[in-house]
């Protein structure tokens, strides 16, 4: 830990029962970690803590003996139960001072807003001695900046903020980030580029794909490469570190050639595309428009085609399995006046998941009431094929309108249920973009 040119790494910890409890979620720590990365600072640990002084002085002493820089989020009020300041303190070994400066904006910004400031929020403008407010433009919780040092690990610093996040983020946009980059540059810290780039597929299974990229994922590689699965789509996660920002561009790019070279069939989008905006880019630019029938994954598909792209969508039964004809007569049924290019059909193979002989239309939607979709009535009224109980497999197809071309893929039941209606929505858009994009595929 000394040697701050090779270990300077940070340590995020957030405070409040709100979180241990599991009542909120924490995003406070995903996003204060991803600044420190524009930073090149490297997020080691993220710690929770409840509001408890004894907890939280134990965590803050762990974290100043691992980290040279800690950030943490809430216990900043008022209240008897926001002891962030105090469990610095005494952490510290140092007692709290009052600002007087920071306690007149807080009683001005009572006046303001017409209350009387309880006595309570005195304790907002009191810092462990030797602090540095960190001002607070629209909260009563300023929060403040302190250095220490110790034996184990040398010196560190401590940053304080309020665990809402509007305010947290101001505050840091407007005094922290900045303070950060100063002593970076002052100090004999050398400054590290930390990027990142994602590549999103779809079509095999996260083992699979991993086993076609044998020495990528190893944790010793240069740079990082990590696998995630999600709803289906299986994404690789690049991650460079370097002193030179070329550097890290130069290792993203060489790895990104390498997977498509590998997985590239599988690939379809970097980043923040998803399968539906890659799908909906590529119809605009083709002046296409897609219908969507669906039985068992209760609207998700259609919600996932944006409303300029979506020439309808209707959740219904059926009797017997997809055919060209039966999907070209439902489509020329229920999308009247908004002709479909293409259709997307989504439901159980090869057995009806109901013995309805209703074959009409339940819940038909257009593109100008999509959001029909969402209403409770119309998923009551279809069982996900969550719910499956007589039927073992699904298929998704695709049909050209114009050219009669006909593609379907047949499934077996094995992602977990609580998934596996968005699941076959995804498998459904990656039919339709195999179709459209990369018909060689098919």
């Amino acid at each position: 830990m000394n040697d701050l040119n090779k270990q300077f790494c940070a340590e995020i910890i957030s405070v409040g029962d709100e979180i241990t409890s599991g009542s909120i979620l924490d995003t406070n720590s995903q996003w204060l970690s991803m600044e420190l990365a524009s930073l090149g600072i490297r997020t080691l640990y993220h710690s929770t803590v409840g509001d408890e002084l004894k907890p939280m002085v134990d965590v803050l002493t762990q974290a100043t003996q691992r980290s040279n820089l800690i950030i943490v989020t809430g216990g900043l009020g008022p209240t008897e139960d926001d002891l962030t300041r105090q469990a610095v303190a005494q952490m510290l070994n140092v007692p709290l001072v009052s600002d007087p400066e920071i306690l007149k904006h807080i009683e001005t910004l009572f006046k303001n807003r017409n209350r009387v400031m309880p006595d309570s929020n005195k304790i907002q403008a009191s810092f462990p001695q030797g602090a540095f407010p960190i001002p607070n433009p629209n909260g009563t919780a300023p929060g403040f900046d302190i250095q220490g040092e110790n034996l184990k690990s040398g010196r560190f610093r401590i940053l304080t903020f309020p665990g809402v996040p509007s305010e947290m983020k101001e505050m840091w946009a407007q005094t922290s980030k900045k303070a950060i980059e100063t002593m970076i540059e002052q100090s004999n810290i050398e400054r590290h580029f930390i990027k990142t780039k994602l590549i999103h597929c779809f079509g095999a299974g996260e083992s699979d794909i991993e086993s076609r990229l044998p020495h990528l994922i190893n944790r010793n590689h240069i740079p990082k490469v990590g696998i995630t699965a999600s709803r289906g789509v299986i994404t690789l996660r690049i991650q460079a570190e370097s002193c030179d920002e070329n550097n890290c561009f130069q290792q993203i790019s060489e790895t990104v050639q390498i997977i498509r070279d590998k997985v590239g069939e599988l690939i379809f989008g970097e980043d923040s595309q998803t399968l539906a905006s890659v799908v909906c880019e590529q119809m605009r630019k083709l002046g296409k428009k897609v219908g969507v029938l669906e039985w068992g994954t209760q609207g998700y598909l259609a919600q996932k085609i944006e409303p300029d792209c979506f020439a309808g969508g209707s959740l219904f039964a059926v009797k017997e399995m997809f055919t060209p004809y039966s999907i070209k007569a439902l489509a020329a049924k229920l999308f009247q006046g908004t002709p479909a290019d293409y259709i997307l059909a989504v439901g159980p193979y090869p057995e009806p998941m109901t013995d309805s002989s209703e074959t009409d239309q339940k819940n038909s939607i257009s593109a100008k009431n999509k959001t029909q979709l969402t209403n409770s009535d119309s998923r009551i009224d279809q069982p996900g094929l969550s719910q499956s109980t007589n039927c073992g497999q699904a298929s998704v197809c695709f049909l050209n309108c114009e050219t009669d071309q006909f593609m379907e893929n047949h499934f077996v039941f094995w992602e977990h249920p609580s998934i596996r209606d968005e699941v076959y929505s995804n498998r459904a858009l990656n039919l339709l973009r195999n179709a459209i994009i990369a018909p060689n595929v098919c």
